[in-house]
């Protein structure tokens, strides 16, 4: 961690962080674990200050009404990020199993509680990321959905439609278990979620593999890490999903 960020989190949070530990686990921002309790991210350089105070300023909101919605730590001025750091609560937990039925409920259950907050809507904030490795568990339990980088506004078919796929996918990826779809859409629907079949979903899930498949591709011409077997993945579920 270089001089800059030890003094932003000096100044913005009244922290030392001289022994901070760099954790994985996010795609495009850094992540330290700077105290036994906190972590600190720096989002990508692709994201402007205001976006990630915006996507910061949602979480907090949503977790006021949602407990597993992970808020972040204010700065000593009461804001919730500095340009493109932010602070938040470290949450003790693995990341959720997708093969475990009772995760895959949960998870689509939260899914509902999110997209209801504010009554019967079609858009709100969402998520934007919503797959298992930003849910973490323990005890059996969900406790915590963090990574709120790509939170936005947008309409909730399109987080279902995706959140759908990631949960009910085949183990390789390229196809999607009915099975699995047709009770995370059952589920989400009895918490108040709306009515949303899987052909409905489908036309949603083939518009974000294609973005997905372009933007690994763009990451690879720039030079940047892409993940060749995970985009071949995908290319296969697109012609799946036809």
């Amino acid at each position: 961690m270089d001089e800059k960020l030890l003094r932003t989190l000096a100044e913005h949070w009244d922290l030392d962080a001289d022994r901070a530990e760099p954790l994985t686990g996010g795609d495009d921002c850094a992540v330290w674990r700077v105290s036994e309790s906190l972590v600190l991210r720096v989002a990508a350089d692709t994201r402007t200050p205001n976006q990630v105070l915006w996507s910061c300023d949602a979480a907090a909101a949503l977790s006021e009404q949602v407990p597993e919605v992970v808020a972040p730590i204010l700065t000593v001025h009461g804001a919730t990020a500095h340009e493109r750091v932010s602070v938040w609560p470290f949450v003790p937990g693995e990341r959720a199993d997708r093969d475990d039925p009772s995760i895959r409920d949960q998870a689509a259950e939260l899914l509902a509680r999110l997209h209801t907050v504010n009554g019967q809507r079609e858009r709100g904030i969402v998520h934007g990321d919503y797959y298992r490795g930003n849910l973490l568990v323990d005890g059996g339990y969900i406790v915590g959905l963090v990574d709120w980088d790509e939170a936005r506004v947008d309409n909730y078919v399109t987080e279902f439609a995706w959140s759908m796929w990631e949960f009910a996918k085949s183990p390789d990826g390229t196809t999607m278990l009915a099975d699995r779809a047709d009770r995370f859409a059952e589920v989400y629907r009895q918490v108040g979620g709306r009515s949303i079949t899987i052909d409905e979903a489908i036309p949603w899930i083939r518009d974000r593999l294609a973005a997905e498949i372009e933007r690994s591709r763009e990451r690879r011409d720039a030079g940047l890490p892409a993940d060749e077997a995970y985009e071949a993945a995908e290319i296969e579920a697109l012609r799946n999903l036809s």
